[in-house]
């Protein structure tokens, strides 16, 4: 079923792809459990389904769940940051700045040390400090989108866990 929703994804079928995505989900939880790796993959494509459909407000409270279960456990590596990611997105085109800040200080949270990592918080950054920008164009709006970009990355000097775990 994943397979044939991913199909549905890919053709920009959004409609047909949420629907087996949603049955789906229902049956992961019940056989596998909602923290169980493969659920949450699917919760993040289903959210990310949403969001091109313009159904945000459905989408955030499921990227969100999928954070909460996925962060400390041994997922996909590529699962929270594109949550995250899609997250920043999301708010960014509604051009909430404060949305797009805590989403930013979401992932300098998990204090990960990794390349990778520190290049997302500096993209995230960016991405709160355009928004800022975008919805305030006074001298302040400048002033917080420059705090924003310029603001220092807050990770420890040691990753609280592995590098693989998140």
């Amino acid at each position: 079923m994943t397979t044939v929703a991913a199909c549905f994804e890919a053709l920009g079928q959004y409609a047909e792809s949420v629907k087996l995505r949603e049955e789906t989900l229902a049956l992961q939880k019940a056989k596998l459990g909602p923290d169980n790796s493969e659920t949450l993959l699917n919760m993040a494509h289903l959210a990310d389904n949403l969001i091109h459909l313009n159904r945000g407000t459905e989408a955030i409270p499921m990227i969100d769940e999928c954070l909460t279960r996925g962060t400390g456990k041994d997922v996909d590596p590529s699962l929270i940051p594109s949550v995250l990611d899609l997250r920043l997105r999301y708010f960014a085109k509604a051009r909430d700045a404060g949305a797009c800040r805590k989403t930013a200080d979401m992932w300098e949270e998990m204090k990960r040390l990794d390349a990778g990592a520190l290049y997302n918080a500096a993209c995230f950054r960016a991405i709160a400090a355009s928004t800022f920008l975008a919805t305030d164009k006074s001298h302040k709006g400048a002033q917080e989108a420059a705090t924003e970009a310029g603001r220092p990355w807050s990770g420890s000097n040691k990753p609280s866990r592995p590098a693989i775990r998140f």
